[in-house]
């Protein structure tokens, strides 16, 4: 592990707000190092990284990543996965080299559904929300602490999604955690649209209301603005 003097130091910008939701931008008072590879959702667009479910019979709770490009893509913890079998959630930030397969930790974020033509995910231009991924990551440390696997609570995912859609009367057929967006689609781009990434910014403080909801810091500013919205 790195010493704590290693790590930047970071810092807060202006706050802005609209409605309840306020954003804080995060910067670095330090030159961070530099990284070389492409996001995963670039990447999948591009036809570079292929996901897909593993053999039949393993566990709903990975996939099979394979980049075929020579690039690093890095795919980050929340990152939402639509199609195949079952739509899911990354669990776990993932930086995948060039040429090699590996398993991703991901959670099942639809319930009612487990068919599909194609083996193969999208890349969503969404993550989990704020509490989803709070759920993802208390389980999945807990798991690494007590038997040394990434394992997700599953039934804490989907008690998080039916709760989501209950407070925001979403209906869903297959309980599916992309329909709270869909039908969420109109107020969430009036928000994104009237809190612009700041440049320079190589992270995000949101509340609602009198709530912090989330801090996610990246390791520089194109990463940050990709994840912004």
């Amino acid at each position: 592990m790195p010493a704590i003097s290693n790590l930047p130091e970071i810092t807060v910008g202006v706050a802005a707000r609209k409605g309840g939701v306020t954003a804080v931008p995060v910067f670095a008072t330090t030159l961070l190092p530099h990284a070389d590879y492409a996001l995963g959702s670039d990447a999948v667009a591009a036809g570079k990284l292929e996901i897909s479910e593993l053999p039949r019979g393993a566990t709903v709770n990975a996939l099979r990543a394979r980049n075929r490009s020579r690039r690093r893509v890095l795919i980050i913890e929340g990152d939402h996965l639509i199609g195949a079998r079952q739509n899911r959630m990354v669990t776990s930030s993932a930086l995948i080299g060039g040429g090699r397969d590996v398993e991703l930790p991901v959670s099942c974020v639809e319930q009612g559904r487990w068919h599909g033509a194609s083996s193969r995910f999208g890349s969503d231009a969404s993550i989990g929300s704020p509490r989803l991924r709070s759920v993802a990551k208390a389980t999945v440390t807990g798991s690494l602490f007590a038997t040394g696997r990434r394992a997700v609570d599953q039934s804490q995912i989907w008690s998080q999604i039916a709760e989501q859609q209950r407070s925001l009367r979403v209906t869903s057929a297959t309980a599916a955690f992309s329909h709270t967006y869909a039908a969420c689609a109109t107020d969430i781009s009036q928000i994104a649209a009237a809190l612009p990434y700041v440049p320079g910014a190589i992270g995000i403080a949101l509340g609602v209301g009198t709530e912090l909801v989330s801090i996610d810091l990246f390791d520089r500013p194109e990463t940050c603005r990709s994840y912004w919205r």
